[in-house]
């Protein structure tokens, strides 16, 4: 909440997020629990009281442009994708998170085995080790995605984009 006592949401951009660094992107903006990241390619937003909205972005090879939108119709479409977008991306510490670990060939492969519902046997014969070690690579993403069982994993792991 805003000290005026309205909601406000930031939806950034992976690219804005790289650009800055975690730590000015930390200092510059203190609702963290508001902040989610898309990998979409979006223009910059900003929806007033679901009545005006500011859209701005830069081309390349012109200055900015901005535009003001007060028609409703125009409006709508405008909200509706802010919302989707919003609902798709990802938590902001989750966004820089990930950013920090970044995921091996092994633990994307062993995703794609739980992802494809394949037996430990299969998914193991598949990534060439035995079912011990792929079991013990499940547990290890598991910890590391601090969930308890593999449906929370998998639920975990597509809210943060990786599949």
């Amino acid at each position: 909440m805003h000290e005026s006592g309205k909601q406000v949401r930031l939806l950034l951009s992976s690219a804005y997020v790289a650009t800055h660094g975690r730590q000015s992107v930390l200092r510059q903006f203190s609702v963290a629990s508001r902040i989610r990241v898309t990998d979409a390619e979006i223009c910059n937003v900003l929806i007033v009281d679901r009545q005006r909205a500011a859209l701005w972005s830069q081309v390349p090879g012109s200055g900015p442009r901005g535009y003001l939108v007060a028609e409703p119709a125009l409006l709508s479409v405008v909200h509706q994708f802010a919302v989707r977008t919003w609902h798709s991306a990802r938590q902001l510490r989750d966004h820089l998170e990930l950013g920090d670990a970044g995921l091996d060939e092994v633990a994307r492969a062993v995703l794609g085995q739980l992802s494809a519902g394949a037996k430990d046997e299969t998914a193991a014969r598949s990534l060439g080790v035995s079912p011990r070690t792929y079991r013990r690579y499940v547990a290890q993403l598991m910890d590391r995605f601090d969930v308890s069982t593999r449906f929370q994993l998998g639920a975990r792991v597509r809210e943060l984009g990786l599949l």
